[in-house]
């Protein structure tokens, strides 16, 4: 994977990249869940996919989308922080070791998630009910 993210790093329109595991081919993306190539959903010829460009501190923020995942802390699907601005919502995110993404809805609700598009917690779609949906960059 490190190849891979090395060649989005070099391309600066890359915003993340995903790795097949049949080939191991690597695919240069800027167009998160918006984009026209590729799929919003569970692909099992993924392997691994790598954000590299933060847009908000070190996360990458898609505005008015809910994605699919698991809470990070293992509970049933139910906001894990209420009230919770977008800034206490990613430093709640930093400060767990299972966090890969969070959302957050305007009504303050923060919701911790990993296995993004692979998860049973919540459904990948554009709502007007979430604020910002905001992956992890490393």
């Amino acid at each position: 994977m490190e190849a891979c993210r090395d060649e989005c790093y070099k391309e600066p329109t890359c915003i993340f990249s995903v790795r097949t595991l049949n080939d191991g081919f690597c695919y240069l993306k800027r167009n998160p869940v918006t984009g026209n190539s590729g799929k919003n959903g569970v692909n099992t010829n993924v392997d691994s996919t790598c954000w590299m460009r933060a847009n908000r501190g070190n996360f990458f923020c898609i505005d008015n989308w809910d994605i699919n995942g698991d809470h990070s802390d293992n509970e049933k699907c139910f906001a894990t922080f209420t009230g919770y601005s977008l800034d206490q919502c990613a430093a709640a995110c930093q400060a767990s070791s299972t966090c890969r993404f969070f959302v957050r809805l305007r009504d303050g609700r923060c919701i911790l998630k990993n296995n993004a598009m692979r998860g049973g917690c919540g459904t990948t779609q554009y709502s007007l009910a979430y604020d910002k949906s905001c992956f992890r960059v490393y």
